[in-house]
């Protein structure tokens, strides 16, 4: 019998020692990985810099066989980091608006 794969791909905070705007990963009930993101809007009715702590990296996670990176909104106009995501061997951007 074939195994099913399921994957999903969602924003959520998240509570670690402060609160993060992040994007979860999730393959088979097991989350793959979490990008907090980096770059925080600071500007109009979009204060997140006022609730949220900025992540402070750009990651890659390995989903099945293929490299993915997330990058949140904001994080994908400032600096490049699908180009840092590259480097790391990341064949597929994940981008979440």
């Amino acid at each position: 019998m074939k195994q099913r794969i399921s994957q999903l791909y969602l924003g959520s905070l998240i509570r670690e020692e402060r609160v993060y705007n992040a994007a979860v990963l999730i393959q088979n009930r097991e989350i793959i990985g979490i990008q907090h993101k980096i770059n925080l809007s600071g500007y109009d009715v979009f204060d997140e810099k006022r609730y949220f702590k900025a992540g402070e990296k750009s990651l890659v996670f390995d989903l099945d066989d293929v490299r993915v990176g997330i990058n949140i909104y904001e994080d994908i106009r400032v600096g490049n980091p699908t180009k840092i995501q590259a480097e790391q061997d990341a064949h597929s951007p994940l981008i979440q608006s």
